[in-house]
């Protein structure tokens, strides 16, 4: 029953960090959403319009979502480690299960 407990604890832990890692992508997509314009505002009032400042945050942004892929892809790759652990320790259980009965120690029903 421990060996459960534990499972279960340990999967929940995956779990909330799965969530934490996806809301920062929540967080950024609507962060890049498109606002219709305004037709008195014109674009060098609102935005700076230097290409090596624009060069350069587009690379930052690029960066920083190249960061967050490899970020996500680390946290699969435990998610994935982890349920392998999970399924050779089941498999070690039931295997030394069926190891300690063998199918002479089985009787079925009142055999006298």
């Amino acid at each position: 029953m421990l060996h459960w407990f534990i499972v279960f604890i340990l999967s929940l832990r995956l779990y909330i960090i799965a969530r934490l890692s996806t809301s920062n992508d929540s967080i950024q997509i609507e962060e890049n959403k498109i606002i219709a314009p305004d037709k008195n505002v014109s674009p060098k009032n609102v935005l700076d319009t230097d290409p090596k400042k624009k060069n350069n945050h587009d690379c930052n942004n690029i960066k920083q979502k190249a960061e967050q892929e490899i970020a996500n892809l680390k946290l699969e790759i435990e998610k994935l480690n982890f349920r392998k652990n999970n399924m050779d320790f089941l498999l070690n259980y039931f295997n030394s299960k069926n190891t300690k009965y063998s199918s002479k120690d089985v009787k079925l029903g009142d055999q006298s």
